[in-house]
């Protein structure tokens, strides 16, 4: 961001100040969840912001008006799953200044499980990036494109499988990296004492502020591949 320095002698300087690296700027989402015998989904999603991001939802939450602030609500449900309901919410001021601020939220889908004849199908990406869904629109760019700041995204999802239920296949890990981008996804079935859980866990780095036309072919692939990834199924299957 440019800045005026001026100096003693009343000279002024316009200088370029510095960006702040991505983990400065990080969003972590943690969503633990179960899928339910009758087939909804019900858990909690606890958002936590540092940095820009720290400012953006500390003035989204505990600033804006009412109306405003179930708007931003919502929105923020849709990065878990569609048809998700909000059930209750608590924000979390940051108590420092290097702590981030925390928004929990309980939900539930009513009706998480796809049926598609005698398969049984469900999303495990319950903390997806819908927001970056129009980078991928268009078919090419005239003009640069410009993140506002550079960042991390990061999110562990726990998705406790129904009773005697597991996966059919796992998924496979995922890497994928462009000029300033990178995008790793892992995912692991756990055996625990209530059943079978999902753990899923992403990271998404933005290291570049300006993307020039040249480079847009690969950045909308980037987020193209993501898109895919946020809208996959896996199918359950009988297991212990």
């Amino acid at each position: 961001m440019p800045v005026l320095v001026v100096k003693e002698d009343g000279r002024g300087d316009l200088v370029e100040t510095p960006l702040a690296a991505p983990e400065r700027n990080r969003r972590h989402r943690q969503v633990t969840a179960r899928v339910t015998p009758a087939g909804g989904l019900e858990g909690e999603y606890v958002l936590q912001s540092w940095g820009e991001w720290r400012v953006a939802l500390s003035g989204l939450l505990e600033e804006a008006r009412s109306a405003e602030k179930e708007d931003a609500l919502a929105e923020i449900l849709a990065w878990i799953c569609p048809g998700a309901v909000l059930k209750g919410h608590e924000v979390t001021p940051a108590p420092g200044p290097g702590d981030p601020v925390k928004l929990t939220a309980r939900f539930e889908v009513p009706r998480f499980v796809l049926k598609a004849g005698a398969s049984e199908l469900i999303s495990p990406q319950l903390a997806r990036l819908p927001q970056f869904a129009g980078i991928a629109a268009a078919s090419e760019r005239r003009l640069p494109l410009f993140f506002r700041f550079l960042f991390t995204e990061t999110s562990e999802i726990r998705l406790r499988l129904p009773p005697g239920r597991t996966l059919a296949r796992v998924p496979s890990d995922r890497k994928a990296e462009g000029p300033g981008l990178l995008s790793v996804t892992s995912y692991e079935i756990l055996r625990e004492a209530e059943g079978q859980t999902l753990v899923v866990k992403r990271t998404l780095t933005i290291s570049r502020r300006e993307f020039p036309p040249a480079d847009y072919p690969a950045l909308r692939d980037f987020f193209s591949a993501l898109a895919r990834e946020d809208a996959g199924a896996v199918t359950l299957a009988a297991g212990t």
